[in-house]
């Protein structure tokens, strides 16, 4: 009995080798977007403490001599 022959077996390896560059490249970009997804939340957290810092600051009362 004949065995089965793929033709296109190097059409499919070139495609699964583009597909696994693109998944790294995926990967490369979703780590950026992790990391200043992460550098953005650590801002808002500092400016969130700041401004209850200020706020803090204002509290008293006022000489209006």
């Amino acid at each position: 009995m004949a065995s089965f022959q793929f033709k296109l077996e190097p059409v499919l390896k070139q495609r699964t080798m583009e597909e696994d560059a693109a998944q790294r490249d995926l990967a490369k970009v979703l780590r950026q977007r992790m990391i200043l997804h992460n550098q953005l939340r650590v801002m808002n957290d500092t400016l969130a403490d700041s401004r209850s810092d200020l706020t803090d600051g204002l509290v008293g009362q006022v000489d209006m001599d």
